[in-house]
Protein backbone atom coordinates (compact mmCIF):
# COMPACT_ATOMS: atom_id res chain seq x y z
CA UNK A 1 0.00 0.00 0.00
CA UNK A 2 1.69 3.35 -0.64
CA UNK A 3 1.78 6.45 1.44
CA UNK A 4 -1.18 8.34 -0.97
CA UNK A 5 -3.25 5.44 -0.17
CA UNK A 6 -2.54 5.20 3.42
CA UNK A 7 -3.30 8.85 3.70
CA UNK A 8 -6.72 8.50 1.58
CA UNK A 9 -7.74 5.65 4.17
CA UNK A 10 -7.17 7.69 7.04
CA UNK A 11 -9.12 10.07 5.55
CA UNK A 12 -11.81 8.19 4.51
CA UNK A 13 -11.62 6.52 8.26
CA UNK A 14 -11.75 10.32 10.06
CA UNK A 15 -14.75 11.62 7.68
CA UNK A 16 -16.31 8.14 9.09
CA UNK A 17 -15.83 8.91 12.38
CA UNK A 18 -17.33 12.94 12.73
CA UNK A 19 -19.80 12.67 10.01
CA UNK A 20 -22.64 11.38 12.84
CA UNK A 21 -20.91 14.51 14.99
CA UNK A 22 -21.04 17.02 12.23
CA UNK A 23 -24.74 15.69 11.17
CA UNK A 24 -25.80 16.09 15.10
CA UNK A 25 -24.14 19.13 14.79
CA UNK A 26 -26.12 21.07 11.96
CA UNK A 27 -29.71 22.07 12.59
CA UNK A 28 -32.67 20.25 10.93
CA UNK A 29 -34.40 21.78 7.70
CA UNK A 30 -37.28 22.86 9.83
CA UNK A 31 -35.03 24.42 13.03
CA UNK A 32 -32.94 26.28 10.48
CA UNK A 33 -36.56 27.86 9.34
CA UNK A 34 -37.40 28.34 12.56
CA UNK A 35 -34.32 30.54 13.44
CA UNK A 36 -34.16 31.97 10.58
CA UNK A 37 -37.81 33.54 10.96
CA UNK A 38 -36.93 34.63 14.24
CA UNK A 39 -33.26 36.32 13.30
CA UNK A 40 -35.53 38.25 10.90
CA UNK A 41 -38.03 39.55 13.37
CA UNK A 42 -35.13 40.73 15.84
CA UNK A 43 -33.97 42.52 12.50
CA UNK A 44 -36.81 44.62 12.22
CA UNK A 45 -36.57 45.94 16.10
CA UNK A 46 -34.64 48.63 18.05
CA UNK A 47 -34.03 46.52 20.56
CA UNK A 48 -33.08 49.14 23.31
CA UNK A 49 -36.19 50.82 22.28
CA UNK A 50 -38.54 48.23 22.82
CA UNK A 51 -36.50 47.27 26.28
CA UNK A 52 -36.66 51.06 27.57
CA UNK A 53 -40.43 51.45 26.20
CA UNK A 54 -41.21 47.99 28.40
CA UNK A 55 -39.48 48.59 31.54
CA UNK A 56 -40.57 52.15 32.08
CA UNK A 57 -44.04 51.93 30.79
CA UNK A 58 -45.63 51.21 34.17
CA UNK A 59 -43.36 53.46 36.22
CA UNK A 60 -43.07 50.44 38.76
CA UNK A 61 -40.57 48.12 37.11
CA UNK A 62 -37.46 49.95 37.59
CA UNK A 63 -38.58 50.99 41.52
CA UNK A 64 -36.61 48.29 42.81
CA UNK A 65 -33.35 50.28 40.95
CA UNK A 66 -34.13 53.65 41.16
CA UNK A 67 -35.13 53.53 45.28
CA UNK A 68 -31.81 52.47 45.83
CA UNK A 69 -29.88 54.70 43.62
CA UNK A 70 -31.48 56.91 40.65
CA UNK A 71 -29.07 55.96 38.10
CA UNK A 72 -29.44 52.01 38.60
CA UNK A 73 -32.78 52.78 36.83
CA UNK A 74 -31.25 53.48 32.88
CA UNK A 75 -28.05 51.29 34.17
CA UNK A 76 -30.98 48.32 34.36
CA UNK A 77 -31.98 49.13 30.87
CA UNK A 78 -28.78 49.94 29.20
CA UNK A 79 -27.57 45.85 30.72
CA UNK A 80 -30.34 44.38 30.00
CA UNK A 81 -30.05 46.27 26.45
CA UNK A 82 -26.53 44.54 25.97
CA UNK A 83 -26.83 41.03 27.28
CA UNK A 84 -30.31 40.39 24.60
CA UNK A 85 -27.85 41.58 22.50
CA UNK A 86 -24.72 39.26 23.22
CA UNK A 87 -27.56 36.11 23.63
CA UNK A 88 -29.33 36.91 20.96
CA UNK A 89 -28.24 33.87 18.84
CA UNK A 90 -29.48 31.44 21.49
CA UNK A 91 -32.88 33.60 21.89
CA UNK A 92 -33.39 33.12 18.44
CA UNK A 93 -33.03 29.26 18.67
CA UNK A 94 -35.47 28.72 21.44
CA UNK A 95 -37.73 31.10 19.63
CA UNK A 96 -36.78 28.87 15.91
CA UNK A 97 -37.46 25.69 18.02
CA UNK A 98 -40.82 27.09 19.00
CA UNK A 99 -41.74 28.03 16.20
CA UNK A 100 -41.21 24.63 14.43
CA UNK A 101 -43.74 23.20 17.10
CA UNK A 102 -46.49 25.29 15.55
CA UNK A 103 -45.75 25.38 12.07
CA UNK A 104 -45.97 22.60 9.48
CA UNK A 105 -42.90 22.73 6.98
CA UNK A 106 -44.82 25.04 4.31
CA UNK A 107 -45.58 27.09 6.55
CA UNK A 108 -42.29 27.78 7.81
CA UNK A 109 -41.24 27.96 4.28
CA UNK A 110 -43.67 30.64 3.15
CA UNK A 111 -43.09 32.50 6.38
CA UNK A 112 -39.15 32.81 6.09
CA UNK A 113 -39.80 34.11 2.83
CA UNK A 114 -42.61 36.61 3.76
CA UNK A 115 -40.47 38.05 6.61
CA UNK A 116 -37.38 38.31 4.47
CA UNK A 117 -38.83 40.99 2.74
CA UNK A 118 -38.00 44.42 3.08
CA UNK A 119 -41.51 45.71 3.07
CA UNK A 120 -42.77 43.34 5.41
CA UNK A 121 -40.10 44.06 7.83
CA UNK A 122 -40.86 47.71 7.88
CA UNK A 123 -44.11 47.33 8.29
CA UNK A 124 -43.73 45.08 11.69
CA UNK A 125 -40.53 47.88 12.71
CA UNK A 126 -43.48 50.65 12.67
CA UNK A 127 -45.87 48.30 14.64
CA UNK A 128 -43.60 47.75 17.15
CA UNK A 129 -42.71 51.45 17.31
CA UNK A 130 -46.28 52.69 17.18
CA UNK A 131 -44.86 54.97 14.12
CA UNK A 132 -47.18 55.12 10.94
CA UNK A 133 -45.69 52.79 8.06
CA UNK A 134 -45.41 54.28 4.40
CA UNK A 135 -47.28 52.71 1.55
CA UNK A 136 -46.80 48.75 1.71
CA UNK A 137 -44.84 47.69 -1.26
CA UNK A 138 -43.55 43.84 -1.40
CA UNK A 139 -42.09 41.80 -3.67
CA UNK A 140 -44.17 39.92 -6.30
CA UNK A 141 -42.50 36.04 -4.60
CA UNK A 142 -43.82 37.76 -1.28
CA UNK A 143 -47.38 38.02 -2.53
CA UNK A 144 -47.21 35.42 -3.89
CA UNK A 145 -46.37 33.49 -0.51
CA UNK A 146 -48.95 35.74 1.16
CA UNK A 147 -51.68 34.38 -0.95
CA UNK A 148 -50.79 30.66 -0.44
CA UNK A 149 -53.02 28.31 1.62
CA UNK A 150 -49.78 28.29 3.56
CA UNK A 151 -48.97 31.66 3.56
CA UNK A 152 -51.84 32.68 4.82
CA UNK A 153 -52.28 30.33 7.58
CA UNK A 154 -48.72 31.50 8.41
CA UNK A 155 -49.63 35.04 8.65
CA UNK A 156 -53.02 34.20 10.63
CA UNK A 157 -50.88 31.94 12.99
CA UNK A 158 -48.14 34.58 13.83
CA UNK A 159 -50.42 37.76 14.28
CA UNK A 160 -50.90 36.14 17.71
CA UNK A 161 -47.19 36.12 18.58
CA UNK A 162 -47.38 36.24 22.29
CA UNK A 163 -49.72 33.57 22.70
CA UNK A 164 -47.78 31.40 20.20
CA UNK A 165 -44.58 31.67 22.01
CA UNK A 166 -46.20 31.10 25.32
CA UNK A 167 -44.82 31.35 28.84
CA UNK A 168 -43.03 28.23 28.39
CA UNK A 169 -40.70 29.70 26.11
CA UNK A 170 -40.56 33.31 26.84
CA UNK A 171 -39.47 31.67 30.35
CA UNK A 172 -36.84 30.09 28.61
CA UNK A 173 -35.35 33.38 27.23
CA UNK A 174 -35.56 34.88 30.37
CA UNK A 175 -33.41 32.01 31.56
CA UNK A 176 -30.60 32.46 28.95
CA UNK A 177 -30.70 36.28 29.45
CA UNK A 178 -30.91 37.15 33.54
CA UNK A 179 -27.63 35.80 34.70
CA UNK A 180 -25.95 37.60 32.06
CA UNK A 181 -27.71 40.60 32.60
CA UNK A 182 -27.33 40.49 36.60
CA UNK A 183 -23.67 40.33 35.72
CA UNK A 184 -23.56 42.83 33.39
CA UNK A 185 -25.35 45.25 36.37
CA UNK A 186 -23.88 43.55 39.12
CA UNK A 187 -20.09 45.20 37.50
CA UNK A 188 -21.99 48.54 36.41
CA UNK A 189 -22.90 49.01 39.76
CA UNK A 190 -20.18 48.18 41.84
CA UNK A 191 -17.85 50.64 39.18
CA UNK A 192 -19.93 53.22 40.26
CA UNK A 193 -20.06 52.56 43.98
CA UNK A 194 -16.55 52.36 43.82
CA UNK A 195 -16.71 55.44 42.25
CA UNK A 196 -18.89 57.36 45.10
CA UNK A 197 -16.80 56.15 47.53
CA UNK A 198 -13.87 58.21 46.25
Amino acid sequence: MTFRQLRLGAGLAIAIAIAPVMAQAQPSAPEALGTSIAHKLFSTMDLKAVIQNAMTASGESLKVFTNIRPAWGQMAVDTLSDEFVADQPQIEAVMGHKLVTQFSIDELQAGDLIMGDPGVQAQIAAAISHTQPGPPHFAPQTLRAMQSPAGRSFMSKVSNFQGLMGQDTTNEMMAIVIPGWLQRFGQKAAEGERARAH
